[in-house]
């Protein structure tokens, strides 16, 4: 039986301005993981701790201060993790926005090796945009490109980042927006469009045979818009369904040394329950098997 540590990270610190289309700063995603983490929910694990962190909230400070802020408490996220984390206990981060991802990654460059890292990226959204291409600014749209560039422009967090992701070790998996693009050629990271799920295992298998851990990072937005309501940034052009995404994420369960995040479920918005009950669903596949 797998040992399950959740981290619940209480955060929408990612988006200091509304998500770019958008007039909403997509209130209550913070509380995300008292409602996918539920008792019903969690009776179906033997074995599990959970474990805390709160991020400030975006309208308490300043804008100037931004960077410092989301600096300093992802590194607090990176080491709460770290410290609590025990010997055979999945790491499993359940947001929030997708920006606490930066943190559980950070925590994971801390124990492993670049090399040994192979990250995979569910989301309609690379969040591969830099500081001088975001339209909205926020960063749960950066993070991923702060993690593998060297040469990303938020300073701040470029100063606390000693290592960085693989580009060649780094899958991206939805239907992306066209403006995510430039980012991934050139890096030259492994993107898949959702629609060859035997290529997309296959390419994850061959990775994970030459790293020693897998890290997914899953956004509920990946799927299409009808599936997943209660989502801050749903995918209004497309989007993946059921059968595209759940088939991969058997395979990856087989994998040893995983960890995970689970992001931007909205309980606060119209028709929760299902978004919720599908983000339950992910998780049963990765950590009940």
């Amino acid at each position: 039986m797998k040992k399950i540590h959740f981290f619940k990270a209480y955060s929408r610190l990612g988006l200091i301005n509304p998500p770019h289309g958008s007039q909403q700063f997509n209130y209550g995603v913070e509380i995300a993981p008292d409602f996918v983490l539920d008792q019903d929910f969690l009776k179906k694990f033997v074995n599990y701790k959970i474990d805390r962190y709160t991020f400030s909230k975006p309208e308490k400070i300043i804008k100037e201060d931004y960077q410092k802020i989301m600096a300093k408490e992802s590194l607090e996220f990176a080491a709460l993790i770290n410290e609590k984390l025990k010997n055979q206990e999945i790491q499993v981060v359940i947001g929030g926005d997708h920006s606490v991802a930066f943190g559980s990654v950070l925590a994971l460059l801390e124990r492993y090796k670049p090399e040994e890292l192979t990250y995979v990226h569910f989301d309609s959204h690379a969040d591969t945009s830099s500081m001088q291409n975001s339209p909205s600014q926020n960063f749960h749209g950066q993070f991923l490109r702060a993690l593998i560039d060297e040469n990303f422009d938020h300073k701040a967090l470029r100063k606390i980042k000693g290592k960085c992701l693989l580009a060649k070790n780094t899958v991206i998996i939805g239907d992306l927006e066209a403006d995510d693009f430039d980012f991934i050629e050139q890096a030259k990271i492994n993107y898949f469009d959702g629609h060859n799920t035997e290529l997309i295992i296959e390419r994850i298998k061959s990775l994970s045979q030459e790293t020693k851990h897998l890290h997914i990072s899953f956004d509920i937005d990946v799927f299409e818009k009808k599936l997943v309501a209660a989502t801050g940034t749903p995918n209004s052009w497309g989007g993946l369904n059921e059968n595209q995404v759940l088939p991969i994420l058997e395979q990856l369960a087989l994998l040893q040394n995983i960890s995970m995040d689970l992001v931007e479920v909205n309980p606060k918005k119209t028709d929760s329950r299902n978004t919720i009950n599908l983000a339950q669903e992910i998780l049963s596949k990765i950590l009940l098997r």
